[in-house]
């Protein structure tokens, strides 16, 4: 069958994505254009574009109408002559046109497949569209077709035909695996294929594979608020959908035991799975500089974590590792992050910066205007008497840190010489030394001034954001282990005095030493009732009371019971 269309012109520029009082588009009309149904009157708004955009892409019938036949003929909204032609491809039919850029789409492989025979026509009838035919063989995989049209062995199509899970497209994807060489030939960020000089590539977790495309957002019914444009669309329509959706957290945040090897073992050139959050996270939790940056996507302009549990890992990495430190003051100088990290996380980080500078004795440019002055710098590692005592001649307005500094290191001349006013934070750090004559001089002193509790003296703030740092043990190890691993489970222990300062890395520093026979066993084990468990045996946590032994034929048993 053929389908004949007209030229083609420019995509129209796109509208602001501003919050504002006006009403920017019909709801009710757009919906009807995310249906099939009908297009809306007024195109001006990015939502009502993307609308149509969705809805050629979901219905063939909608592509097919008149109202759509007539706008592809206007030089004006050459995307909706990309999804009306992509829509016809996953029908089957075989458009007319396709030798004109503006009417090739990028994707012809969401939200259906064609068949392998209408593939082979696309790439008989316009060479051009053969990496497009190639990405929807290894989604869909059609090996032989794949096969015929004989690519380059491309990156994005490496990973497609991984993360589709067919029989086919395992060997599409170990036949570019095994190429000596492989190439970035189709962009997803901009839609192009450059197979005329395309770079050599690794596989590296970014392209946009098919399951990422089952997010999708709705829109507001007030229709004030447009859709921001996406750094990656390669469908064009923004995400919108009629239900908000997202894939199902193993594709993107799921852990499988074979992906938890990279926690432990070299990250190998092409990196072999789309969840990096995790890596990303423990590369900074243990301050690894190279891991870190090798799983950060340099090309994004998105925000380099979207919540703040990545904050947390960066923050324990840099309290920990001088070398991270260091990185991470290069990049916050150059600005290599630009707008991806938030002022907040500059404020934190270069905070952790100065703490590790600190404790590590390096105080050489600090003074009083010196902006974000650390609390904790005690702990991982204890400062210098002499450094911190020229640190209170730099920097009174830290006297009260630096005596707590001061008390822990047992510094007992320069405590002295500062003279602080007795109070909680004092107090508390008095509390847990050994020795007892700090907390003994402070209730002395106390006496001296006036003061009938000096537990109630001085700044109180929540024990998680300052004072937590005086616990016993800022950095608890636990007896956790989830079967598992989801980034999110990095979120630092709470309760009682434990600083919300550093993520937890626990669950998953027990989880690297366990077999994979024994991760099932404790799955299939699931609910404890007996010992008061609460977790299923889809997502099993467990607390390593037991023992895990190995019976006289080498398996490995779980003795005992797992209670908390």
């Amino acid at each position: 069958m053929s389908d004949i269309v007209s030229d083609t012109g420019s995509d129209v520029s796109q509208t602001s994505t501003a919050p504002t009082n006006e009403q920017l588009y019909d709801y009710n009309q757009c919906i009807s254009a995310l249906e099939g149904r009908s297009v809306p009157e007024d195109l001006t708004s990015a939502a009502a574009r993307c609308a149509v955009v969705r809805g050629l892409r979901c219905s063939y019938s909608f592509a097919m109408s008149q109202s759509i036949r007539d706008l592809c003929t206007s030089s004006r909204f050459s995307e909706f002559l990309r999804a009306r032609n992509a829509r016809l491809i996953m029908s089957n039919v075989v458009p007319d046109g396709l030798e004109i850029p503006e009417a090739q789409p990028y994707c012809i492989w969401n939200p259906d497949f064609a068949t392998e025979r209408t593939y082979r026509q696309i790439a008989v009838q316009y060479p051009v569209m053969r990496y497009q035919v190639g990405r929807a063989c290894a989604a869909a995989g059609y090996i032989n077709l794949y096969r015929e049209l004989d690519l380059l062995p491309d990156v994005s199509i490496a990973e497609e035909a991984r993360e589709g899970h067919t029989e086919q497209g395992d060997q599409i994807y170990a036949s570019i695996m095994s190429s000596p060489v492989k190439y970035a030939v189709m962009d997803d960020y901009k839609r192009l294929i450059n197979d005329d000089s395309p770079q050599p590539a690794f596989l590296n977790g970014e392209t946009h594979v098919r399951w990422k495309l089952g997010w999708r957002y709705t829109l507001s019914q007030d229709a004030t608020e447009e859709f921001s444009p996406q750094e990656i669309d390669i469908e064009e329509d923004r995400y919108i959908g009629l239900e908000t959706r997202q894939p199902d957290e193993s594709l993107y945040d799921e852990l499988d035991p074979q992906e938890a090897r990279l926690l432990w073992e070299p990250l190998p050139l092409d990196i072999p799975t789309m969840k990096k959050g995790l890596l990303r996270q423990m590369a900074a939790f243990e301050g690894n500089v190279d891991r870190y940056a090798r799983l950060i996507n340099r090309r994004s302009r998105r925000p380099i974590a979207r919540n703040g549990v990545e904050l947390l890992c960066v923050v324990r990495g840099i309290y920990h590792h001088t070398m991270f430190a260091r990185w991470w003051q290069h990049q916050l100088d150059t600005d290599a992050f630009k707008d991806r990290i938030t002022d907040n996380w500059r404020v934190e980080i270069q905070t952790a910066i100065n703490a590790r500078r600190i404790m590590i004795n390096d105080i050489g440019t600090f003074t009083e205007d010196t902006p974000c002055k650390p609390w904790l710098i005690w702990y991982p590692l204890k400062p210098e008497l002499s450094t911190i005592a020229d640190l209170s001649r730099r920097c009174p307005s830290m006297n009260l840190q630096i005596a707590i500094t001061a008390i822990y290191c047992n510094y007992k001349g320069l405590y002295e010489r500062l003279n602080m006013r007795p109070s909680i934070g004092l107090m508390e750090a008095a509390e847990k030394v050994s020795n007892p004559f700090y907390k003994s001089d402070l209730e002395k002193r106390a006496a001296e001034l006036g003061i009938s509790n000096p537990w109630n003296e001085g700044e109180f703030r929540p024990f998680d954001d300052v004072h937590g740092t005086l616990s016993y043990n800022l950095e608890p190890t636990g007896c956790g282990i989830w079967t598992r691993l989801r980034s999110d489970i990095m979120d630092p222990l709470s309760g009682g005095y434990y600083r919300k300062n550093f993520a937890y890395g626990g669950y998953f520093e027990r989880y690297v030493w366990l077999s994979f026979e024994t991760i099932r066993k404790m799955e299939v084990a699931g609910y404890n009732r007996e010992q008061g468990q609460f977790f299923d045996c889809n997502d099993t946590r467990w607390f390593l009371t037991h023992d895990i032994t190995t019976d006289e034929d080498g398996n490995e048993v779980i003795n005992g019971s797992d209670g908390e």
